[in-house]
């Protein structure tokens, strides 16, 4: 699956791609066509595409890979797009490993300022980047759902609740939820009411977070954006 998106503002690009970088400028290369070479209709179609979003559904093994890391090229060779402003992303670090030595197969040293890797790594390194925003250093941790529930009986066991009592993987679900539908503490308390387990959740304890300011703002230069599922192809 794949899918990219175009923004009509080149001034919002061009002011970060100071801050995000760019591969050394190069002439549109004439070897751009014969990427095309060996691909099937439907292939050549997908890596051709420029203009507006497009979607792919493809099954395994139909050559989704090939496509996406093609277009990468073909797009940086004959459009001369630059590396910075694309985006490919996936779920796990082995497919990612593969994108990244199939685009540097391609098209050589450039890969490597194309943002390639999984979710988690790609908001990771965003988060570091901008840790300030939120009030924290760029050396922050990220547990994981075992340090989660740790902390969970931690916090319990300083407000002397029992694990017999309440599951701490209820409250996690529980924080989880809250977090998703973007609920913060006080909102969280006013909504729990009298419901018991509700409040339990929302005891706030020894920790307090600073988040950005309402009137700050900041993107990031990322354009082409380009989702690969787990299925190998």
């Amino acid at each position: 699956m794949a899918d990219d998106t175009f923004s009509n503002s080149d001034e919002f690009f061009r002011d970060l791609e100071d801050i995000y970088g760019q591969g050394p400028e190069t002439s549109v290369e004439q070897d751009a066509d014969q990427i095309l070479e060996g691909l099937n209709k439907e292939q050549k179609a997908a890596v051709t595409h420029l203009d507006g979003p497009l979607l792919i559904l493809a099954g395994a093994g139909s050559g989704k890979t090939r496509v996406i890391t093609y277009r990468i090229a073909y797009m940086m060779k004959k459009h001369n797009v630059a590396p910075s402003s694309i985006l490919a992303i996936t779920f796990t670090n082995k497919a990612a490993n593969e994108m990244r030595q199939r685009i540097e197969g391609l098209v050589g040293d450039r890969s490597k300022y194309i943002w390639c890797g999984t979710f988690h790594s790609i908001f990771a390194r965003l988060l570091r980047r901008h840790a300030e925003l939120l009030g924290y250093s760029q050396n922050f941790s990220i547990i994981d759902t075992d340090d989660q529930l740790k902390l969970i009986k931690e916090a319990m066991k300083e407000l002397d609740i029992a694990d017999s009592q309440f599951k701490p993987k209820s409250v996690q679900i529980e924080i989880s939820n809250a977090k998703n539908k973007f609920v913060g503490v006080e909102e969280y308390q006013l909504l729990a009411g009298k419901e018991y387990f509700l409040g339990v959740v929302g005891i706030p304890i020894s920790a307090s977070f600073t988040g950005p300011s309402s009137d700050t703002s900041w993107s990031m230069s990322i354009r082409i954006r380009m989702r690969h599922s787990t299925a190998r192809s």
